[in-house]
């Protein structure tokens, strides 16, 4: 059985995302903040280091990983060719298009933080879970990129949460952000799409495309942030080893578009 590692987008999210940008030119959402949404987990000792164990896992545990096999296979960017590089000024753009409702989302965010932390640093990250039941793989336990920021002197990273895990608008995309969806979130960009327009996407500098989660969410069911965190500088440890090696694939396709930059993680 075939099981599909991406989730369609919100059927209303067309108008949902005219809603935001409405109510983002009446300065409706300006107020919001990371810890106040609905959904989201308020700052604490706990989050603070998750985020830490989460950003700073040691450079072994990706050598032990990427040296030996794993078991659970995991979806990997597409590589496409002859379009224009995806930049935000000077620097490749690493683009990401979620939902924090999306327990794909919730999977991908794992391996992502923790490859773009090799480049670069995250502040004001968030926790949170997907939607409970009835959506598949309810409360999985995530981050959040909402209210987040990334800075590095090798990519620029953009991160858009459309809706909250209760389905309330939260981000809109940028017109140029939208095109880019609309042009490579389908089959004719990225091979073995079960439909168009899912999420996560991930676009790497238009080099490499994604649509979907890295592995099944299930490896996460019934644990908690700190859990999987904690047992992130664990390379024999099977949840660790499964985020880490879709980690380890996502940093081989951004050091391309550094010109293997920095050499300590990219050699």
């Amino acid at each position: 059985m075939t099981i599909p590692m991406t989730t369609r987008r919100h059927a209303g999210l067309t108008s949902l995302l005219s809603a935001v940008l409405l109510a983002g030119a009446l300065g409706s959402f300006s107020s919001l903040a990371p810890s106040t949404h609905a959904g989201a987990a308020t700052n604490s000792a706990t989050s603070a280091q998750v985020i830490k164990d989460v950003t700073s896992v040691p450079a072994s545990v990706f050598s032990a990983v990427g040296a030996s096999t794993t078991s659970t296979p995991v979806t990997t960017p597409s590589p496409v060719t002859k379009q224009k590089l995806l930049t935000i000024g000077p620097k490749p753009e690493i683009l990401y298009i979620g939902a924090e409702f999306c327990p794909f989302c919730a999977a991908e965010r794992w391996p992502l933080v923790i490859a773009l932390s090799r480049f670069g640093t995250f502040s004001s990250l968030g926790l949170i879970q997907s939607a409970p039941s009835p959506e598949a793989y309810p409360n999985t336990p995530t981050l959040s990129f909402y209210g987040s920021k990334y800075t590095s002197k090798y990519v620029s990273f953009a991160a858009v949460e459309t809706e909250t895990r209760t389905h309330q608008p939260l981000m809109n995309m940028t017109s140029g952000q939208s095109n880019l969806v609309k042009k490579y979130d389908n089959a004719n960009f990225i091979g073995g799409l079960p439909y168009a327009d899912g999420i996560p996407f991930l676009d790497l500098g238009n080099r490499y495309l994604q649509s979907g989660s890295s592995f099944t969410p299930t490896i996460l069911s019934g644990s908690t942030q700190a859990r999987i965190a904690a047992r992130l500088a664990d390379p024999t440890n099977s949840i660790t080893r499964t985020i880490i090696t879709a980690a380890n694939q996502l940093v081989t396709d951004i050091c391309t578009l550094t010109k293997q930059q920095p050499a300590a993680v990219c050699r």
